[in-house]
């Protein structure tokens, strides 16, 4: 395993960490790379997390090319000052708008002292995007539904969208229905299957409804699924995330 640390005379810690054919970064933060000081607002705490996030990626001898999920972290969750700070910096970071990475934007109201943000990201050496989208369901964001790398596979967050209609349907049944249906959808594309899935989130409007998406997720995969509490958009009340592995050759 190699450590891979952001500014080691400041912070001890390892920013990520290169396991085999992996790539984990887990504390990422926006601090200034040089003081390790934060600035006070979001854009430029934002501006650093994405540049500390290409450091540890090329620490860890590989590139942005190689980088296949991003999550963002917000003390404050707003999705549309969120949109509005973090789009622009990833158009000017990922110029090809046919291979970006995923990325979703996470509550996280117990980030520390002034940290506004924080950034985890994953990314596979050797291996480059190969972005997924499913016709009639893509995301208004600039990011594919889904990222093919080597034998691994990152999901975007499934919309719950009917690609007959290109809408959300009303109600919870449909909508988680069309949720893991488009994730089917996305494991076929990428040549995968549930068998392959390791790990999962489910993002929800109403923690009552945990019962029933665990209940159709186990009817699909034995990986694990964590709940996610939050305001998804719209009319939506649920999405599920993955990550799937196939077999190291």
């Amino acid at each position: 395993m190699q450590e891979i640390f952001a500014n080691q005379a400041h912070d001890p810690i390892p920013v990520a960490v290169k396991l085999g054919d992996l790539i984990h970064g887990a504390r990422v933060t926006g601090a200034d790379p040089a003081t390790s000081e934060l600035p006070d607002t979001l854009e430029a705490q934002s501006a650093n997390a994405l540049q500390n996030m290409k450091a540890a990626v090329e620490a860890a001898g590989a590139s942005l090319d190689n980088v296949g999920q991003v999550s963002f972290f917000f003390k404050n969750f707003s999705g549309a000052v969120m949109r509005d700070v973090i789009n622009p910096l990833w158009v000017e970071m990922f110029t090809d708008e046919d291979s970006r990475p995923t990325y979703k934007f996470m509550p996280a109201p117990e980030l520390p002292g002034d940290q506004q943000v924080h950034v985890e990201f994953w990314a596979v050496p050797g291996q480059k995007r190969n972005s997924i989208q499913i016709p009639n369901v893509a995301h208004t964001n600039p990011i594919p539904f889904g990222v093919k790398m080597g034998r691994y596979l990152f999901s975007s967050r499934c919309l719950p969208m009917d690609p007959a209609t290109g809408k959300n349907p009303e109600g919870l049944d449909p909508q988680l229905s069309c949720s893991l249906g488009n994730a089917s959808t996305l494991l076929d594309m990428a040549g995968m299957s549930w068998g392959d899935v390791t790990q999962g989130r489910a993002f929800l409007t109403d923690m009552a409804n945990l019962p029933k998406i665990e209940s159709a997720w186990k009817a699909k995969t034995s990986a694990p699924l964590a709940p996610v509490v939050y305001g998804v958009g719209g009319n939506a009340q649920v999405y599920v995330e993955f990550i799937a592995a196939g077999k190291a050759g």
